[in-house]
């Protein structure tokens, strides 16, 4: 049994960042309830020490396969049993690591969770072996906590540990009969009986105010260690809050304050989608709701910031649709090569608080590839599309991450034959959902009245809403006209798509909607593209360890500035993308001359301060020249405040610090250039900056002359949609909005 896999986040997170000790290496040993406070249970709380886990993990890499769907339940429901016994959740651990393989009453739990298998299933999951079901002693896993509390116990001491321990090994047996009952409701698609793990990994909060907090903060590394976390006492975290105490500083909330572009708005959290549904409680339903439908992907063949554009797309596409989005397996994602091969394996948890999002959202749900494998795919659930035919995962794997499963075209593959393959959703129409399940039909005759010109005007151009914006209480039709940028259908989800347990999006350049999600999904309802705009801006924001280094270099920037002598502290940002290559080929309209760039440069004034990214060598020549003009920094000039942080973060880290620069220089189709103009403008609008009632950044240009002045006035959506943002994502984005401070 896996210890803490069957607990509920909550608590898993407050066993993980609350045990303090002021001692390295000693035991923690937790206050006893008032129940077992007597010499005989003194020493049941006894734990290792950290150095020993420590060891036991570097000596015995443990096996991960996991008991799908009884397990767990058996084990949330043991953990809320020993609850009830005025167990600390430390004791609880210490109990069932002592629970061993090899003792006669856990064996006779695990025969009888046999027959509990074989009796309500025919047999099914010893069929289907290890995918589903592995008996306890195919596990290796650690027991940490058996070997110091049994050489702790006195001849007095055991027999009441004895009697603790049977009546819970008891406990297990009825726990896991009665889990076999609520995974037969899982099967049928009623998961409100248990609600499964998401696999995702939760963040720590803000530090919990101690005597510790300044000594903490100057000695703790820039990513805390799991050794700091397990001493220090964190709150739950929240996506809206941004500490950096646990991250080396800054020390006054001034510095991190200044990064901050979401908000945090009451109403969204509860807003789910018209197609969003859940079984009722206690009915024994036989249909699959929200979260047992779903949406996959596989990751753009680009860099990072087209599998971000990509993931937002999916992650507002699955809430649209009101299914639970499936992350990929973790991965090597191109130009993101730096560091060891762990840190290269990486997906968008990584990046984003996806497990705080899932609990601040109930209309988002999000789970990892090995979940959904283990919930859905290993469980013998999937049928080839349109089929009768069974289909398992490929080689019965349900671990897909980068160098521990098969290949991973393998996988893209299963789920291409398993679930609907949404090929057809691409670039070439507009992913259209109206304002309640049944109304595919009206958005449908608005777009024939479109093409047909019904009301005697011409098929919209872009062209004619060039600093011209749609109102927003205009009809959804005049909102539709704005966005079609060409196209001339809509991708509906119809009702074979809504029955569909799996709705797939292959990658590849005819099949992939190669685009913002603004300029591809568009809402019947003006509130639910507001939502969604603000699903992105406030959840999907980089991690507080990216943040909290970003806000470190902008601190020393502005203090090199004040040395230099420059008391304005304002800098400015230029992102030069040029290398000779892909990029080059592929956009020519996009590179800049040097002569180009100094003439973009010439609206700041000589000896200012400029922060720059590039993919150019530092010793190129450009740089000596623009060197000779202005004070120019780059962040390897702040080597110091990032060490010991995944290399592979860098590139997040200076679009926070490039965002924030009084003025701002991109390199047109970058999507890189693309965001930090999207995050400037959520500043504008949270800050209220001229021009951003019509979406305009008086202050952001473009290097290249074609395009230098491109955010100056209002566009809508328009081919090429990935060269550059647009408006409509942050323009009236708190419209209507309740701020949680009013």
């Amino acid at each position: 049994m896996n210890r803490t896999r069957g607990t509920s986040r909550k608590s898993r997170n407050r066993y993980v960042f609350s045990l303090t000790n002021s001692k390295r290496n000693q035991p923690i040993r937790p206050k006893l309830s008032e129940s077992l406070q007597n010499e005989d249970f003194a020493q049941l709380a006894t734990g290792p020490t950290q150095s020993e886990i420590q060891r036991d993990k570097q000596k015995r890499k443990r096996k991960r396969t996991r008991t799908l769907g009884v397990a767990l339940i058996a084990s949330s429901s043991l953990f809320l049993y020993m609850d009830g016994l005025r167990l600390s959740q430390p004791q609880q651990l210490d109990l069932l690591g002592n629970i061993d393989v090899n003792e006669s009453r856990w064996i006779q739990s695990n025969q009888n969770m046999d027959q509990s298998l074989r009796g309500s299933t025919g047999g099914y999951y010893e069929k289907v072996g290890t995918g589903i079901y592995a008996s306890s002693q195919s596990q290796e896993i650690p027991n940490y906590n058996y070997a110091p509390v049994s050489s702790l116990l006195s001849e007095r001491q055991r027999p009441a540990y004895d009697s603790l321990l049977n009546e819970v090994a008891s406990k297990v047996t009825d726990l896991l009969k009665d889990g076999t009952k609520q995974l037969e409701d899982i099967v049928v698609g009623n998961v409100n009986a248990f609600q499964l793990p998401s696999g995702l990994q939760p963040s720590p909060g803000k530090l919990v105010p101690n005597n510790q907090d300044i000594e903490l903060e100057r000695k703790s590394p820039y990513e805390p260690t799991k050794y700091v976390l397990s001493r220090v006492k964190t709150d739950y975290h929240e996506i809206a809050d941004l500490s950096c105490l646990l991250y080396g500083a800054p020390k006054y909330d001034i510095h991190t304050r200044d990064l901050i572009y979401w908000e945090d708005i009451k109403q969204d959290d509860n807003f789910v989608s018209p197609f969003y549904y859940e079984n009722k409680k206690g009915m024994h339903e036989y249909s699959r709701d929200s979260k047992t439908k779903y949406v996959s992907f596989e990751p753009d063949p680009g860099g990072f910031n087209n599998n971000r554009m990509a993931f937002e797309m999916y992650l507002v596409l699955s809430a649209a649709m009101g299914r639970t989005l499936v992350l990929p397996p973790k991965h090597k994602i191109p130009l993101l090569t730096d560091g060891s091969g762990k840190q290269q394996a990486l997906n968008m948890e990584d990046f984003f608080h996806l497990h705080t999002l899932n609990k601040e959202m109930k209309g988002v749900n999000i789970i990892t590839m090995e979940e959904f494998l283990l919930r859905e795919a290993a469980s013998g659930h999937f049928n080839r599309y349109a089929s009768d035919e069974k289909l398992l995962p490929p080689h019965n794997s349900t671990e897909w991450d980068m160098g521990e499963g098969p290949p991973i075209e393998e996988l893209w593959e299963y789920l291409n034959t398993v679930g609907y393959k949404a090929d057809k959703w691409n670039n070439n129409c507009v992913a259209a959902f109206p304002k309640d399940a049944s109304g595919n039909s009206i958005v449908q005759e608005m777009m024939e009245e479109i093409l047909n010109m019904e009301d005697g005007r011409d098929f919209p151009n872009p062209l004619d809403y060039q600093g011209r914006p749609v109102p927003f209480s205009a009809p959804p039709q005049e909102r539709l006209r704005e966005m079609l940028a060409g196209r001339r259908s809509l991708c509906l989800y119809d009702e074979e798509m809504q029955d569909a347990t799996l709705v797939h999006f292959p990658s590849g350049r005819q099949g992939r909607p190669f685009m913002q999600y603004y300029s591809f999904i568009f809402f019947e309802e003006p509130k639910h593209a507001i939502w969604a705009h603000r699903l992105v801006r406030d959840h999907l924001r980089y991690h507080d360890l990216i943040m909290c280094a970003a806000a470190r270099v902008m601190v020393a920037l502005r203090m090199k500035m004040a040395n230099a002598g420059d008391e304005s502290r304002i800098y400015h940002s230029l992102h030069l993308r040029r290398k000779r290559g892909s990029f080059e080929d592929q956009y020519s309209d996009g590179v800049v001359s040097d002569e180009e760039l100094f003439e973009a440069l010439s609206v700041i004034k000589a000896n200012s301060t400029l922060f720059i990214s590039t993919d150019e060598q530092r010793d190129n020549a450009v740089f000596t020249k623009l060197k000779q003009k202005y004070h120019i920094f780059f962040l390897d000039d702040f080597q110091d405040l990032y060490q010991g942080l995944n290399p592979n973060y860098l590139g997040m880290i200076e679009q926070i610090v490039a965002s924030k620069a009084a003025t701002f220089f991109g390199t047109y189709f970058s999507t890189f250039s693309s965001y930090i103009v999207r995050l400037r403008g959520y500043h504008s609008t949270r800050n209220e900056l001229d021009g951003h009632d019509d979406g305009i950044l008086r202050n952001t240009f473009y290097t290249t002359p074609a395009h230098r002045n491109e955010m100056g006035i209002y566009k809508s959506p328009q081919r090429p949609f990935f060269a550059r943002e647009f408006p409509i994502s942050w323009r009236g984005i708190n419209r209507g909005a309740r701020f949680k401070s009013q």
